[in-house]
């Protein structure tokens, strides 16, 4: 990725937490719904946009999981990766 791509994307999710922050002082159900929790916040912000805003939430949940979960998730790939080498390395030179 270009230092550009990362740019717009970070720029974009700033803006948006801007919009929520700034938002919570004035829209009352902002605010009830940052007291729930930030998620609810984030769906009470799309809420505008009907089922497009649910998806949208939707694909901002998934994101959080995969950067949550990162890290298990290539621990395992490696894991499996030593696995798969060991064992070729048994089948061409025997147990060591």
């Amino acid at each position: 990725m270009t230092f550009t791509g990362l740019w717009l994307s970070f720029a974009l999710v700033d803006l948006l937490g801007i919009g929520l922050a700034s938002g919570i002082a004035t829209t009352p159900t902002w605010a009830e719904a940052y007291g729930i929790s930030s998620g609810a916040l984030i769906v009470a912000g799309y809420g505008g946009l009907r089922g497009f805003g649910k998806f949208c939430a939707v694909i901002v949940a998934f994101g959080f999981v995969r950067i949550v979960f990162q890290g298990p998730i290539l621990l395992l790939s490696d894991v499996r990766l030593w696995d798969d080498m060991g064992r070729q390395c048994h089948d061409m030179y025997g147990p060591v």
